[in-house]
């Protein structure tokens, strides 16, 4: 059996789901703690500014969470999504449904958590994620993460799902459209670069991944 593993935003769908709906979540509840999503995005672009990384700002974004009901944000999480038209990468997407009508695993790997994307992979028939995981406590979330799928979490978690399940990485497949999800590519035997940028294009023609979509 080979697996697919595919990254979310961006290269399945044409959005940033974390942020999408960070600022619609912030718009139905009242939490003071962190301010506006204006004031939020303000602070991680100054972060950024300061040298963050990508592994820092999602452990930030998560913090944000911290005391806030799991079942509240799925519910929102459901809601907002069923109230879009979600802007699928149609291309993309119908290679997913190749995989599934040839009998291979799909497994989404995003920074996004499961409590977010859900609706979405439910659309299209994904059930398994490795994704960036919050801890959850009598049902709220704590601000701590559990799991980081960014960089090159990605490639540790595509690694080890394919030792725990037995599958050689080599028959295995990865979609990804930054360059920060390299490490997931390298981790299988084909990578495939998404609407890549121009890093991710150059590094694509280094490790001959195949380029589908050119942004």
């Amino acid at each position: 059996m080979a697996i697919a593993f595919f990254d979310v935003d961006e290269t399945l769908i044409a959005m940033k789901s974390m942020f999408s709906f960070l600022r619609v979540f912030l718009a139905r509840v009242e939490d003071p703690t962190h301010g506006s999503y204006d004031r939020i995005m303000a602070t991680i672009d100054k972060q950024i500014s300061l040298g963050a990384t990508r592994e820092d700002i999602n452990r930030y974004y998560y913090s944000l969470f911290c005391g806030h009901s799991q079942a509240v944000v799925r519910r929102h999480a459901q809601e907002f999504f069923d109230a879009m038209t979600v802007p699928y990468q149609v291309d993309v997407v119908r290679r997913l449904k190749a995989h599934q009508a040839a009998g291979d695993e799909v497994v989404a790997v995003s920074g996004a958590m499961r409590d977010i994307i859900y609706p979405v992979m439910n659309q299209l028939g994904v059930r398994t994620y490795l994704c960036s995981e919050p801890e959850v406590v009598d049902g709220r979330y704590t601000g701590r993460l559990l799991a980081q799928a960014i960089g090159a979490g990605k490639g540790r978690l595509v690694r080890h799902y394919c030792e725990e399940r037995g599958v050689d990485a080599a028959s295995c497949t990865a979609y990804g459209d930054h360059i920060s999800d390299a490490d997931m590519l390298r981790a299988v035997g084909r990578g495939v670069a998404v609407y890549p940028q121009e890093a991710m294009r150059q590094l694509a023609r280094e490790q001959q991944w195949e380029v589908m979509c050119q942004a």
